[in-house]
């Protein structure tokens, strides 16, 4: 199985759990992809995008534009938190491990916590599925 085939066979395991503003692959909807692109997210030809996750407060519906969320690749994690006016460009191999506590999902880098506020996203499970997303990558390398 390759790296697109096992995110989403994840995916589908988590989906119903998961907020409506994650989209994955082929669901990922183009404006919301080409916005998060040019807001924060610079994401090379080279990389693969597996996932999207729209923080916008409208994030699950056509009306969320994205320039808020989260977009994880084949090789790196961007995003940005406008709460925090927080932007993160972090390689996936240097991410030990994702946490979560009530409010936050947090991501282990090398000696360093960096914090990321999702909005009405199941923490614990959101943080879960991320973990075992990035083991997926670093597997396939």
């Amino acid at each position: 199985m390759n790296l697109t085939e096992e995110i989403r066979n994840l995916y589908q395991d988590y989906r119903g759990g998961l907020d409506k503003a994650l989209y994955v692959l082929s669901d990922i909807p183009n404006g919301k992809l080409a916005r998060a692109k040019k807001k924060y997210a610079p994401v090379p030809p080279t990389e693969v995008v597996l996932m999207l996750l729209d923080n916008t407060l409208t994030g699950g519906t056509v009306l969320g534009s994205a320039k808020e969320g989260l977009i994880m690749t084949s090789e790196t994690l961007y995003y940005y938190d406008k709460g925090w006016d927080r932007y993160a460009v972090i390689p996936i191999k240097d991410i030990s491990t994702v946490n979560n506590s009530d409010t936050t999902i947090e991501f282990l880098v090398r000696d360093e916590t960096m914090y990321f506020y999702p909005y009405g996203f199941n923490k614990a499970l959101l943080a879960e599925f991320l973990n075992q997303s990035i083991e997926i990558i670093k597997k396939s390398r």
